[in-house]
């Protein structure tokens, strides 16, 4: 013992870091939790522990590490260690409401010998090791090159997302963003380039690769938002609306998931979607670019990265997409060409538009593959024949959807109009009469793609899946505009 102060001594005096002492301040443990923290990790750390807690067991059935045989090794006789042990192994102390420690289902009278373990990440981080890998779970660490003044977002809320994470929060009082937005907003990029600040990569957790059941999904998601903390990386949760929103008690758990966890989280949802969140978060949204502020952006990207489109405002018309996508498909561009970004390169002056129009197509193509199939056969004016009233309409509904930009933007209809933006047109008649034929002369005319969607491929037995499909589409095709 006195050869392990020492050797602890001499590491502090050495500036040698310790990853369990550094552990243990991180949760404010006790001087008991950090014994048996000792204790749970000690098998999995050295085979020689496994193999003298196996005979200390003396029973091949009984896990390696149960609570029994944590008082045992911590307590021996004394009835107040054993009731210290007790308490730091409740449900709402440290150790299993953190996640360090994972007590396996038993019934409660055999709850001495459930199985006590830790997640294999709290290995490496105790070992010294960078545990980023996140291979086989639902998490992407995310980074990014750019500073969080280099993206293009509204300067607000930029202040509001540094004022968010700047305010001094405890243990008990963390931080809790709900960022919402389209996607391709840059949501992802704004908090990686905030967290670069402090040296800090970002956790995505894709809810979509969680369990459905409510309670399933709870426990994976506190497991996953544990192993974003243990990385040092600031979780960033997408996808909570796939929860049951009828299964109360998977609500309640999964609130109780984000409530207990210990550090920042950040939430991604959709503009009117709801979050198992309890009051008090901080909402941040970034609205839509509108079409004159996508071509904006299309212009300040392109130059960054060295191309050139000739119709600007025809991609910014085309897809009504965000930062993140225009960025996204700017970068595949680039790489498909082969060509590095730099100032007066010859290949500026060649129009990159045809090959930017062709990689943002497949964007949306790849959203709507699984629910709706690409109609390429088009019709003409001289193909169709119509009544004359009809026949007018038709030039009418065009007519209007060309000159959109004139009304919301020029005109300032954009602020005064909160629905019916958007325009509809119903194709009623006998089969055979030609209404897929109009709907494929909109298209050309508008020089858009259509799209046959398949209701059959919409609708799902799961709770949810027919109205997220649903929207995945009209999302898609706004993107598109399909």
């Amino acid at each position: 013992r006195m050869e392990a102060m020492t050797s602890k001594i001499d590491s502090l005096v050495a500036g040698l870091r310790l990853p369990f002492v550094e552990l243990c301040r991180e949760f404010n443990l006790s001087s008991t939790a950090a014994q048996i923290l000792m204790v749970a990790v000690a098998p999995m750390a050295r085979g020689e522990i496994a193999r003298l807690f196996g005979i200390l067991g003396n029973d091949e059935n009984r896990p390696i590490v149960d609570r029994y045989l944590i008082e045992a090794v911590i307590a021996g006789d004394s009835r107040a260690a054993r009731a210290a042990v007790a308490r730091e192994m409740a449900e709402d102390a440290p150790l299993i409401r953190f996640g360090l420690l994972r007590m396996s289902m038993v019934d409660k009278g055999a709850a001495l010998f459930g199985a006590v373990t830790v997640d294999p990440v709290l290995i490496e981080r105790i070992r010294g090791r960078a545990a980023t890998d996140s291979s086989g779970d639902a998490s992407a660490v995310r980074t990014t090159q750019r500073t969080l003044a280099e993206l293009h977002l509204p300067l607000q809320f930029k202040r509001d997302l540094v004022l968010a994470f700047a305010a001094p929060r405890t243990v008990d009082d963390p931080v809790r963003v709900v960022l919402r937005g389209r996607r391709g907003a840059g949501r992802h990029t704004a908090i990686a380039a905030l967290a670069a600040r402090v040296g800090r990569t970002v956790a995505a957790i894709d809810c979509h690769r969680l369990p459905r059941a409510g309670k399933l999904m709870a426990l994976s998601l506190r497991q996953e938002l544990f192993r974003a903390l243990l990385r040092g990386a600031v979780p960033v949760v997408s996808g909570l609306e796939v929860a049951d929103p009828a299964d109360a008690e998977g609500q309640d758990l999964i609130k109780q998931a984000l409530r207990n966890h210990p550090g920042p989280v950040i939430i991604r949802a959709t503009p009117e979607a709801s979050v198992p969140l309890d009051p008090g978060y901080l909402t941040l949204k970034l609205s839509p670019l509108s079409e004159s502020e996508r071509a904006d952006f299309w212009r300040v990207a392109l130059a960054e990265a060295g191309l050139h489109a000739a119709d600007v405002d025809g991609l910014a018309a085309r897809y009504r997409v965000g930062p993140g996508v225009i960025s996204h498909v700017i970068e595949q561009a680039v790489i498909r060409r082969g060509h590095e970004p730099a100032a007066g390169n010859d290949n500026q002056l060649e129009d990159s538009g045809p090959m930017l129009e062709e990689v943002a197509r497949q964007h949306i193509a790849t959203r709507l593959a699984h629910i709706a199939t690409h109609v390429t056969r088009l019709a003409k004016w001289e193909q169709v024949a119509l009544p004359d009233d009809v026949h007018d309409s038709i030039r009418e509904f065009i007519a209007r959807i060309r000159h959109r930009k004139t009304v919301y933007e020029k005109w300032g209809f954009d602020d005064k109009m909160s629905t019916s933006r958007g325009l509809t047109a119903l194709f009623y008649g006998p089969p055979g009469t030609g209404k897929s034929m109009v709907a494929g002369l909109v298209a050309r005319e508008l020089g858009l793609d259509l799209y046959r969607v398949d209701l059959a491929r919409i609708v799902s037995k799961w709770i949810g899946e027919t109205e997220k499909n649903l929207s995945e589409v009209f999302d898609a095709a706004e993107d598109g505009q399909v």
